[in-house]
């Protein structure tokens, strides 16, 4: 009796997380992936034996935060990274005195609050005195600048490749920065096609 045991397929949703070189990797294998939705097997990552492999959804918050880092940092023309990870870090804190600043370490790297007040970065929002200390806040421009962060890895936001604005394009891009739209674009398309995924409750706006 011939067997009419129809073949195990792959998810599309855990298709569209890897890479196209390891889909076609997994196409030689005739290996399947699949989404594990079984909360007694979630530890279950893959069986050799059988070719199909277990993929966990949920480890997906900063994935393209590798990409939408640089894309901030160069729309808003900022001098280094280190300065927007001083304001992610900041951002959430809202209010902080030099103390949390000298925290971040950033000295080595000619970043101190001298010069993010310059750069329109912080400001202060209560003025030493003999007694105490300055207090410091975030400027309505970092405010912005940190939302968009989030915005786009949440899918709010998504790239405009032909956008003037776009900054992974133009004459100071470098070759890198092709890459990086490219991964940009296959997080709109993710965010489009599998909106469920995405997190719009994943920071607070202030």
């Amino acid at each position: 009796m011939p067997n009419t045991k129809k073949p195990i397929k792959s998810d599309a949703s855990a298709l569209e997380k890897i890479g196209p070189n390891t889909k076609t990797t997994l196409k030689n294998h005739k290996a399947v992936i699949r989404m594990n939705a079984d909360p007694v097997n979630r530890q279950m990552k893959y069986s050799k034996s059988k070719r199909m492999l277990w993929f966990k959804s949920g480890y997906d918050l900063l994935e393209y935060s590798i990409v939408v880092k640089p894309y901030i940092y160069k729309k808003y023309r900022m001098k280094s990274q280190f300065e927007l990870d001083a304001l992610l870090y900041l951002f959430p804190k809202q209010f902080f005195n030099q103390a949390d600043f000298n925290l971040l370490g950033l000295k080595q790297y000619n970043i101190s609050i001298k010069t993010m007040i310059e750069s329109n970065y912080l400001e202060e929002a209560i003025s030493r005195t003999k007694t105490a200390g300055s207090i410091y806040t975030l400027t309505d421009k970092s405010i912005k600048l940190v939302r968009e962060y989030y915005e786009y890895l949440s899918g709010e936001k998504v790239l405009n490749a032909k956008s003037y604005t776009n900054p992974f394009r133009g004459a100071e891009s470098a070759k890198v920065d092709k890459l990086r739209e490219r991964v940009m674009l296959k997080l709109k398309h993710q965010s489009e096609n599998y909106p469920d995924q995405f997190r719009k409750g994943l920071y607070k706006k202030i």
